[in-house]
C-alpha cells in the first residue's frame, strides 16, 4: 500500500513540474535514438529471419515442412545464395516442393535430389527486405521405424558473405519490421499524450 502511494506521489510531482514537457521530449528522444541505433546495426550486417514449421510424418500419413526466410538487411543483396534442406541421418524423404517469393520477378531454381533425401534452392539475388516461403511434403523411409525415428529437417545456407546472423521472430525483428510505426509513436503520439495529460493537470490546479 505504501509503495502505491509513493508511486502516485512521484507521478503527480512530475506532472506538476513546469519543465515536464522538456523532460519527456528528452527521454523519448534518447529512447528513439537507441531504437534506431539497434535497427541500423542489424540492417547494415548480413542478417536473415528464419521461421520453421514441421509436422512429423507417420507410417500412414505424410508430414510437412515449411521454411520462411526473410532478408532483414536494408542494403545487402545476397548473390549466389544456396539453401539446402536435409534430414538427420537421411531418414526423411522430401516430395512436391513449392516455393512462394514475396518479390516480383524472382524465380529461384529448386532442385530435388535424385534420391529425394534433400532439396536445394539457388538464388541469383535475394534482395533487401524480401522474404520467401518453401513448403514440402515429407514421408519416412520405408526402412525406418516410426517409433524410433528422431530425424528432423534442417537447413543450411551457403553464401559468400561471412558472419551471417540468424534471427527468429522476436524483439529485434519486431523493431525492424515496425520501425517507422514505433518511432512515430515514440516521437509524436506518446509525447502529445503526455503533454495533454500535463496540460490537464495544470488547468485542474
Amino acid at each position: 500500500m505504501n509503495g502505491e502511494v509513493v508511486k502516485e506521489g512521484f507521478i503527480k510531482t512530475l506532472l506538476n513540474k513546469p519543465d515536464f514537457p522538456y523532460i519527456i521530449t528528452l527521454l523519448l528522444g534518447l529512447i528513439a535514438f537507441g531504437v534506431t541505433s539497434i535497427i541500423d546495426s542489424i540492417t547494415s550486417t548480413p542478417a536473415v529471419m528464419v521461421e520453421e514449421e514441421y509436422i512429423q510424418p507417420s507410417n500412414c500419413k505424410k508430414g510437412s515442412y515449411k521454411l520462411v526466410l526473410t532478408n532483414l538487411t536494408s542494403g545487402i543483396n545476397f548473390k549466389g545464395l544456396i539453401i539446402s534442406i536435409e534430414s538427420t541421418n537421411y531418414e526423411l524423404l522430401f516430395s512436391d516442393p513449392r516455393i512462394r517469393v514475396l518479390a516480383p520477378g524472382m524465380h529461384p531454381k529448386v532442385i530435388l535430389s535424385p534420391d529425394k533425401v534433400g532439396i536445394t534452392l539457388e538464388f541469383r539475388n535475394l534482395l533487401p527486405n524480401v522474404a520467401f516461403e518453401i513448403n514440402t511434403k515429407i514421408s519416412l523411409d520405408k526402412t525406418v521405424n516410426t517409433a524410433s525415428s528422431k530425424s528432423i529437417p534442417h537447413f543450411r545456407i551457403y553464401e559468400s558473405s561471412k558472419g551471417m546472423s540468424f534471427y527468429t521472430p522476436g524483439l529485434k525483428t519486431l523493431l525492424i519490421q515496425h520501425e517507422i510505426g514505433i518511432l512515430l509513436f515514440l516521437c509524436i503520439v506518446f509525447p502529445l499524450l503526455c503533454i495533454g495529460i500535463w496540460i490537464k493537470v495544470q488547468r485542474s490546479q
